[in-house]
């Protein structure tokens, strides 16, 4: 069963429209964590290794960008989706 046939009953149709969203923000903001981590002295998350933090933003940032490319639509057309709302 597709996430719309389940949501359809109580999703209005742009919440439909903007379900994938979340997903991609979350992953996003987590990679966000990581460079912040890094440009702070890698003193916030655990490091087991040198670099371990830039190469999780940026494993984070590839993760978005696949999401994206899956979807066929990319963080900029987020913004022009929202503003619609």
């Amino acid at each position: 069963m597709q996430i719309n046939e389940i949501a359809s009953g109580f999703l209005a149709q742009k919440e439909k429209e903007l379900l994938p969203m979340p997903g991609n923000l979350i992953t996003f903001e987590i990679g966000l964590g990581f460079l912040t981590g890094r440009l702070q002295g890698d003193t916030y998350f655990k490091m087991h290794r040198e670099g371990q933090n830039i190469d999780r933003c940026r494993k984070q940032f590839k993760m978005v960008q696949s999401m994206e490319d899956q979807m066929g639509c990319h963080a900029a057309d987020y913004g022009c989706q929202v503003l619609r709302l």
